[in-house]
């Protein structure tokens, strides 16, 4: 027992001999590691973290020289003193360093650098809202001569009225603006730009103005722009007498009328309207002859405008529908009267748009250039003044009087004597006086046929009608003759 006793005693000294170099060891790495943040806390900076990294963390020299010790110290002046009253220009001062330059491509930072930082984000915004077009291009590193369009609607200027120490839109002055400005003497700045007043105004470009303004601007300044301006034409010459050009090629017709109009008169359908065909066209008034012509060299005329659009082209575009309603068919083909024939000539002083109603009301001779003679109640196909000749026979005559409208009608239903004389024509000579009465044109084949194939129809009645007739020479028999066709090739068929 007491053996083991001297052992159990043994191990509580062994124990005890390793809690104390624990406890030692642990104490030793405290004082340690509380030496190591001692000197990081009052020595160690940005540069040497980046010589022992071989890493290039910063090239500003103030954030490379700051400890720990000198931002906790920074700190605790930020808190001691007033917080809300902080701004990134003290911090720039407390820590020697340049966090923010005075200008972001032309776009001043001084409200930004000045404002408390509580007030970041509103100082942001309100430093957005001074940036200009101008600016935007810096920042996109754009060419001027590549923008096109753009570049003519931002080098457009926009007029705003000085009145006692205030900036008005309108010279009235009672809409003042709608961006921040300050006027010191003769000078209005706003956006990172100054404007000298010149007679109680100024007249800042589009690319000058805060971006927002700008863009809600656009559609009034594009409404003042030329239409040669947007088309980048340039002009020459002087007022009531320009001449536009596109690089060296002179512009002509419809485009040469319109250059010299504003974007916001082509949107006025009343400017449009006022427009003249002629002018539409490209072509030239003479005041001396007081006709049209396609080109004008600047001492003469050629190529007089001719045809439908002669008569076109004096009207307005507003007035051009009623223009053509109010054409006749003479004038639309640009024929003198007295050349007119035919159904031209009946039609001549017919509007164009009646032309369909007038053809089918219009007699058919008159549509074939014919002349009815109102003595013999005839057709003829000439009439000299005096007299008429080349009397019109045949269906021709049949079909003279009757309207165009009604001639299907009068065809189904003409009569077979109206059209052949019953005296020349053989099968007529098949029907008697009272079947030619009835009998249409249109029913004729079938008639004959049937006439033809009747039994009362003899081979005597065909030769006599002249339906059949024979060579010189050829005798028929009486027998023969008094058949029918019908008996005859059954006659025939029985023969060897």
């Amino acid at each position: 027992m007491k053996k083991e006793r001297v052992r159990t005693k043994g191990g509580f000294k062994g124990f005890g001999v390793f809690i104390l170099g624990w406890f030692v060891g642990f104490l030793c790495t405290i004082l340690i590691l509380a030496g190591v943040g001692y000197w990081a806390y009052t020595s160690l900076s940005v540069k040497k973290i980046e010589k022992w990294t071989k890493t290039d963390i910063t090239n500003n020299e103030g954030i490379e020289a700051l400890t720990i010790k000198k931002a906790v110290g920074i700190v605790q002046g930020i808190t001691s003193n007033d917080p809300d009253a902080y701004t990134i220009a003290k911090l720039e001062e407390d820590f020697g360093v340049k966090l923010l330059d005075d200008t972001l491509y032309g776009i001043s930072l001084e409200t930004l650098k000045n404002s408390p930082i509580k007030n970041l984000k509103q100082a942001f915004d309100d430093t957005i809202d001074t940036a200009t077009f101008n600016n935007i291009l810096s920042f996109m590193e754009v060419d001027e001569s590549e923008l096109g369009l753009l570049n003519t609607v931002l080098d457009s200027e926009v007029t705003y009225y000085v009145n006692n120490g205030k900036l008005y839109t309108n010279d009235t002055h009672t809409t003042e603006v709608d961006f921040n400005y300050t006027i010191e003497g003769d000078t209005v700045k706003f956006s990172n730009g100054s404007h000298t007043i010149a007679s109680g105004k100024i007249t800042p470009r589009l690319s000058d103005l805060p971006l927002k303004t700008a863009m809600a601007s656009m559609s009034n300044v594009t409404e003042d722009l030329k239409i040669y301006e947007v088309l980048g034409y340039t002009r020459e010459g002087e007022e009531g007498n320009y001449t536009y050009k596109d690089g060296e090629t002179t512009i002509t017709g419809i485009m040469n009328t319109l250059a010299g109009y504003t974007v916001g008169d082509l949107s006025d359908n009343e400017t449009f309207n006022g427009l003249y065909v002629y002018e539409v066209m490209g072509y030239y008034y003479n005041e001396g002859d007081g006709k049209y012509y396609q080109n004008y060299d600047g001492t003469t005329y050629t190529n007089e405008v001719t045809g439908v659009l002669k008569n076109l082209v004096p009207s307005t575009v507003g007035n051009l529908t009623t223009t053509i309603n109010s054409l006749t068919l003479g004038q639309a083909l640009d024929v003198d009267e007295s050349s007119a024939t035919g159904v031209v000539k009946a039609l001549y002083n017919t509007k164009i748009t009646e032309l369909n109603t007038e053809i089918n009301n219009l007699q058919v001779y008159k549509v074939m250039g014919y002349y009815y003679n109102e003595s013999d109640s005839k057709y003829y196909q000439n009439y000299d003044g005096t007299t008429y000749t080349n009397e019109v026979t045949g269906i021709m005559k049949a079909i003279a009087g009757t309207k165009v409208n009604d001639l299907s009608n009068t065809i189904d239903n003409l009569k077979a004597v109206d059209v052949f004389d019953k005296n020349t024509t053989t099968v007529l000579k098949l029907f008697s006086d009272t079947e030619l009465q009835t009998l249409t044109v249109m029913d004729m084949p079938n008639a004959v046929v049937d006439k033809i194939n009747d039994d009362t129809t003899t081979i005597r009645v065909l030769l006599d009608a002249g339906v059949i007739v024979l060579d010189n020479g050829i005798v028929v028999s009486d027998t023969v003759k008094n058949m029918t066709i019908s008996q005859l090739i059954q006659v025939a068929s029985q023969m060897p």
